[in-house]
């Protein structure tokens, strides 16, 4: 049994799994991304060279949805959630509210919770929490950021989640809405 339990373990996380990750690229790589698309990442280095602290401020992140605005995008999706307002930095959530409003197109993150029954069996959330008010009346959508893995080793993004009255759809769902002008 123990020899059959390692061999399951090197052929799931040994090199197999390496020529599996390799195949898989080739399949879904064999078309070249839009040059639509611009994705502005938050990496360790950015978090870095801004302070080497997170979350970051909000300041930032406001003078970088009016940086983005300038180059006339037909959506901001903006993949950070903003639950509450900062205490102790309430100019960095005018200037968010600001720059979001005026930028006309930006779409925010929520966060469903679940029960663990829920998150395995079907898409009705507990509780979804959504961007602070001012906030969220400045972007013209939200949408869930939730993925989880539902014991298959793939992680899974539900198209929508709901809570009682509540619906929320996939984030990229609704950047690609506002971008289409849907």
């Amino acid at each position: 049994v123990a020899l059959v339990m390692a061999f399951l373990l090197w052929i799931q996380w040994g090199p197999l799994d390496a020529v599996s990750t390799f195949t898989t690229d080739i399949l879904f790589s064999s078309e070249k991304p839009s040059g639509d698309i611009v994705i502005v990442a938050i990496d360790k280095r950015s978090i870095d060279e801004l302070g080497g602290s997170w979350p970051l401020p909000r300041e930032n992140i406001a003078n970088s949805v009016d940086l983005i605005s300038q180059g006339n995008p037909k959506a901001i999706g903006i993949d950070i959630i903003f639950h509450n307002e900062q205490e102790n930095n309430i100019e960095g959530d005018v200037e968010l509210i600001g720059a979001v409003a005026e930028a006309g197109n930006g779409v925010l993150g929520q966060s469903a919770e679940f029960s663990d029954e829920n998150r395995v069996n079907g898409s009705e959330a507990g509780e979804i929490h959504t961007p602070f008010p001012g906030l969220q009346d400045a972007a013209v959508a939200t949408g869930h950021l939730n993925v989880y893995e539902k014991g298959t080793g793939v992680p899974e993004a539900p198209l929508v989640i709901t809570s009682g009255e509540v619906v929320s759809f996939m984030f990229s769902l609704q950047v690609m809405s506002v971008a289409e002008g849907k």
